[in-house]
């Protein structure tokens, strides 16, 4: 299949030219936000495109094409942690990219912080691993490329995740930027020229000092901020049964909410 790419949105001064797919591909983000920035920046060029974000196609269709998931959004958060917390539907469906022979590319975020996961790569950089030695002796290889957003100061330390994500086989980067070029890599005949990477906007921490704070379920968050020197109220919340999606269905028909 021949794509018309319209690189324009990526390097103004990179003409439209005729590109080939090598495989489809598959991203899965654990928020929206950089879902939503990667998939403004692919949809120009590459087509067609699903995703749950508004851009392109709706992801309901369930169609085999490029695909990018915010994993975080509310039809995959009922009843179960957010994908920052709890990466396990991540991998799941990291799984089951793996055994889709369709796909070659898949781009992933990993954010760190407190409040986020408190090792994302323990169980990410394993199943990175065995997806892409699961796809050995194919025609092409699986592609891994994540955007890595942290600090060495960040509890989970920046440094300790990229080397055990890029020991596993994946392509670590640190912009959007970045990560839409190695997309391109993977599925243009011609890729786009560099790009400045951006950079993150300053935090006003004396404001954030002086602004009280209500907290919902995550003890890390009061922790940090009152180590700042910051006014915490604590509300003890968690999703209702536990994540089990079983469960959270029962109670849904018990409520009427569900057929």
């Amino acid at each position: 299949e021949r794509l018309v790419a319209r690189l324009e949105r990526i390097d103004d001064h990179v003409p439209s030219q005729s590109l080939a797919s090598d495989g489809r591909l598959e991203g899965l983000f654990s928020g929206g936000t950089l879902a939503l920035e990667v998939a403004d920046a692919i949809s120009g060029w590459l087509a067609p495109l699903e995703t749950n974000l508004g851009i392109g196609t709706d992801s309901a269709t369930g169609a085999a094409t490029h695909r990018i998931l915010d994993l975080g959004a509310d039809e995959f958060t009922v009843g179960r942690p957010h994908p920052m917390i709890d990466g396990s539907l991540r991998l799941d469906r990291l799984r089951d990219a793996s055994a889709d022979r369709s796909v070659g590319t898949v781009l992933l975020d990993v954010v760190l912080g407190d409040g986020a996961e408190s090792d994302p790569a323990a169980d990410l950089a394993p199943a990175i691993e065995k997806a892409r030695k699961l796809i050995e002796g194919r025609e092409r290889e699986l592609r891994v490329g994540i955007l890595l957003i942290g600090s060495e100061q960040d509890p989970q330390n920046r440094e300790s995740q990229r080397e055990r994500l890029v020991a596993s086989g994946a392509t670590v980067l640190a912009s959007v930027e970045a990560l839409v070029r190695f997309a391109a890599d993977g599925l243009l005949v011609a890729r786009p020229s560099s790009h400045p990477d951006h950079t993150l906007p300053a935090v006003d921490l004396a404001a954030l000092h002086s602004t009280p704070v209500i907290n919902v379920g995550l003890d890390s968050f009061v922790e940090s901020f009152s180590a700042q020197g910051a006014e915490v109220v604590a509300v003890d919340w968690r999703p209702p049964a536990g994540g089990d999606d079983r469960l959270a269905q029962i109670l849904r028909r018990m409520k009427g909410n569900d057929s």
